[in-house]
Parts: structure tokens; C-alpha cells; sequence
């Protein structure tokens, strides 16, 4: 009877284990989640319909609401460049969030719900795209950010760089212009972006997210003579500080199903 307890309590502690080990597994990794276009489900018709760039406003609440509810940690990108670079430590299950392009819906939707539960983002901004008046927001069009929503904003969102020009393909091969595009080219193009964006990125944290999450040897030797700290990808994987901060993953979310998976 004795050995047959003895039996069932160490079955049990390894059950526990197992259990536990589950439900820390991003104790030593870093999930980045990467947005674009959020938008209510009423408004997701046409060419918002079935749109994996389109993330539904109900959905985006849930998520950030799940994240808040179960304690996870919200990395600001300063936090996330030190994590990197200087080892230092993170508490368990942390995430950065992040948005590509700078879409009017991040300040008209995503702004308040990640005020609400004091969580910061960064949002990477095609600087050509920045507009210098205000418009009010219409979600039956493609809107970008405004300098006076940069500027408002700015107690959540810190900006990074997704280039001035190079967020294109090419008309034949499809390929975008920065698997192609010449040294020359792409380094006149990210020192445009830097001159536009450099009133509202961090210095120390300056930051790029590679238009398509497309890259050569070449992209990353400029960013480095340019003093970008940190580059990002749209290539699925969590990040470890052993990550190259050249080649950052980030899982891209566009729909309840493959938020709810990572965690």
C-alpha cells in the first residue's frame, strides 16, 4: 500500500511539473506581436473583408484584455533594446507590441483600448505616408497618422522606421524593393526617413521594421552604419537575448485563433 502511494504522490508531482512548465513557457523568451489595420466588424466589407492585414476591434480588445487579466508584461522598446543588448533582465512572460505603417485606426482604436490598461506599443511608420493636417477618420478608407496624432499619442506609442519609399514591389517580379533596390538606394532612402521621423524616435532605441519582412546583407550593414539598434521582421518566432537585433521575429495577428495559440 505504502509503495502504491509512493507510486500515485510521484506521478502526481510530475503531472504538476508538466503542468507548470506549460504555463511558463515564455519565461525566457520574448513574444512580439505585430498589428496593422483594426477596424469594428461592421465597418471589415469590401476589401476589408477576409483581409489578414484586418484585425477586428472586438478582437484586438479581447486580446489586450486577456493580456492584462493574466498578468502578462508589456515591454516598452527601450526595456526590449536592453533585454537584447545589455542582458538585462525581464520579468516572465513579457510581450511587445507592435504596429506596421501607421495606420489612422492604431490612434482611432488601438490608441484608447492600450491607454485603458497603461500598456505601451511601437508603431512603425512609413514616413511618405505621415500626413501634416488632420482628417477625420473613415474607415472605408486607408488613412495614415497625422503629426498631430504622432504627436498626441505619444504617452502609449513610441515610433520606429519603416522606411520613406521602400515599401514596394516590383511590377514584374513581385520582389520588393528592398531585396533589389542598391546600397545607394536604400541608404538615401532610410536617411530621408531618419531626417522626417527624428523628432519622434528615441535616439537610443532607434528602431526599423523591414518593409514585407524583407531583408539583404546589405540593409543591415546600413542600419548598422546608421546606428539602428534593433531591426524586425514578419517572420514567425519568439525572441531570446541570444536574437540577433537585426533579425527580430514577430507573430502576425489576424484573428482570435493564432493570438490565443502563443500563449
Amino acid at each position: 500500500m505504502k509503495r502504491l502511494l509512493a507510486v500515485i504522490l510521484v506521478l502526481s508531482l510530475l503531472s504538476f511539473g508538466s503542468y507548470s512548465l506549460g504555463a511558463n513557457n515564455n519565461i525566457n523568451n520574448v513574444i512580439v506581436l505585430m498589428y496593422h489595420h483594426i477596424l469594428p466588424k461592421k465597418d471589415m466589407v469590401g476589401p476589408w473583408k477576409n483581409n489578414s492585414a484586418v484585425l477586428a476591434l472586438e478582437d484586438f480588445q479581447k486580446q489586450m484584455m486577456y493580456l492584462y487579466e493574466n498578468g502578462y508584461t508589456i515591454l516598452t522598446l527601450k526595456d526590449f533594446k536592453d533585454y537584447i543588448y545589455e542582458d538585462k533582465p525581464i520579468p516572465s512572460n513579457s510581450v511587445l507590441i507592435t504596429f506596421d505603417d501607421g495606420y489612422k485606426s492604431n490612434f482611432e482604436y488601438a490608441y484608447p483600448i492600450l491607454k485603458k490598461y497603461n500598456f505601451k506599443a511601437t508603431i512603425f511608420l512609413i514616413s511618405s505616408q505621415i500626413q501634416n493636417y488632420y482628417e477625420k477618420f473613415d474607415p472605408k478608407k486607408l488613412q495614415f497618422c497625422s503629426i498631430v496624432e504622432l504627436e498626441t499619442c505619444s504617452d502609449v506609442f513610441t515610433y520606429g522606421d519603416h522606411t520613406y519609399n521602400l515599401h514596394r514591389k516590383d511590377g514584374e517580379t513581385n520582389l520588393p524593393y528592398m531585396k533589389f533596390k542598391s546600397y545607394e538606394d536604400i541608404k538615401n532612402d532610410i536617411t530621408i526617413s531618419e531626417s522626417i521621423l527624428s523628432k519622434y524616435i528615441d535616439i537610443d532605441t532607434k528602431a526599423l521594421a523591414y518593409p514585407y519582412g524583407a531583408y539583404t546583407d546589405t540593409s543591415q550593414q546600413i542600419l548598422k552604419e546608421k546606428d539602428y539598434k534593433l531591426a524586425f521582421l514578419t517572420a514567425k518566432g519568439k525572441v531570446t537575448k541570444v536574437t540577433n537585433p537585426y533579425y527580430i521575429r514577430r507573430y502576425g495577428i489576424s484573428d482570435n485563433e493564432n493570438f490565443y495559440s502563443l500563449f
